[in-house]
């Protein structure tokens, strides 16, 4: 039996219809709809749901997702190009290196190339050339030139002679009452005389001869080098020479000595270099100054142009000791002297030493005494 919903009638379980009023039979909900269920592909699901607790997402619920998935899309590309770079640098890195010929002009070109290299393959103090070194043959030495200022030098060979024995040059005259010489290895040779080493001279005889009266006064070096001073000097012509043993013999071109003006110019320091016995020079050369591009530099005062002896010690250049060698470049651009003659500055180096050109009012010192800007001359 059932019962109707709009008339309560009760009605036989085979009449679809109530028999009083009509109304047609209510069924309940098949019990198969509440079974459970699994997600179809394409469905908004999460995860497989008991059927009636699970939802299709809506509009709202989808953007997070989506922002998910482009963040993980991020990270994997991040990834995959952290891969690939780290796969360019190993390749790069195990790049074969160069054989055969190739090999042998790499160390070529890294064995000729000096411009860091001191003289002993060492790194000089400072590695700002102001162009590539060049070399220059003078007889039986080579001359490498480093400048490291605003200026080039060029190493000119002449045939114009330094006679030992004329210097100093001739009519010199002297302002003094008192001379004090000091004797060391010759490293420059310079004008008519020879110039300071960088090794002081022991025992080496020092005579001075007043060509007036022949009166001889004479002094010996110590380990220093330096001679006792010699006092009261009387103006008048004088020549001096300096001998030791394994040495040549120097001696000097007459000079003319007048009394000193005042007593703080009374003593003259003589400072005499000897040039031991089977020594090798470089052919004697002038030093020609250019600008950066090469063009020679023409009548140009520069005050104080020095040159030094000089020492390299692990990252320092010591300047021992120096000389003037003039003051201006002629029309050549040639250094030379107004105080001697206007004569070009003519120079011969021992082999296997090492000077400085410095200008003086040109360049500041370092705590070390250092010039900040100079040209240094290698004789090898």
């Amino acid at each position: 039996m059932w019962s109707c919903k709009k008339c309560e009638t009760l009605n036989e379980e085979g009449n679809s219809v109530c028999m009083l009023c009509g109304a047609l039979r209510m069924t309940p909900e098949p019990t198969a709809k509440q079974a459970q269920t699994e997600p179809q592909p394409g469905a908004n699901y999460r995860y497989a749901q008991p059927a009636g607790k699970s939802a299709p997402r809506t509009g709202s619920e989808e953007k997070p997702r989506n922002a998910g998935g482009f963040k993980i899309l991020a990270v994997v590309l991040f990834a995959f190009l952290a891969v690939a770079v780290g796969v360019i640098v190993f390749l790069i890195s195990r790049a074969p290196a160069p054989t055969g010929e190739l090999a042998q002009a790499t160390q070529q070109d890294t064995a000729q190339t000096p411009d860091d290299a001191g003289k002993d393959g060492k790194p000089i103090v400072e590695d700002n050339l102001s162009a590539p070194p060049t070399q220059t043959v003078c007889g039986d030495v080579t001359l490498t030139v480093e400048s490291h200022c605003q200026y080039l030098a060029n190493i000119i060979p002449t045939n114009d002679s330094i006679d030992m024995p004329d210097g100093p040059v001739p009519e010199s005259i002297y302002e003094a009452n008192n001379f004090l010489f000091i004797v060391t290895d010759c490293v420059i040779i310079n004008f008519l005389e020879p110039l300071m080493g960088d090794q002081p001279l022991a025992g080496a005889t020092v005579q001075l001869t007043n060509l007036d009266t022949g009166d001889i006064r004479e002094v010996i070096s110590d380990a220093d080098g330096v001679c006792a001073q010699i006092d009261d000097v009387v103006p008048g012509e004088y020549v001096y020479s300096i001998r030791l043993e394994g040495y040549e013999t120097y001696t000097s071109n007459p000079f003319t000595v007048r009394s000193a003006s005042s007593e703080s110019e009374a003593t003259m320091p003589m400072f005499a270099a000897l040039i031991a016995e089977g020594r090798i020079y470089s052919d004697n050369f002038t030093i020609q100054l250019t600008d950066l591009d090469g063009k020679p530099i023409s009548n140009r005062t520069f005050g104080s142009i020095m040159i030094y002896t000089c020492q390299q010690s692990g990252q320092q250049l010591l300047t021992i000791s120096g000389v003037f060698i003039g003051d201006y470049v002629d029309d050549q651009g040639v250094i030379a002297s107004s105080s001697n003659f206007d004569q070009q500055s003519l120079n011969s180096l021992l082999k296997d030493s090492m000077v400085l050109i410095v200008f003086e009012e040109l360049t500041e010192r370092d705590e070390n005494g250092t010039p900040e800007q100079y040209i240094i001359i290698r004789a090898e």
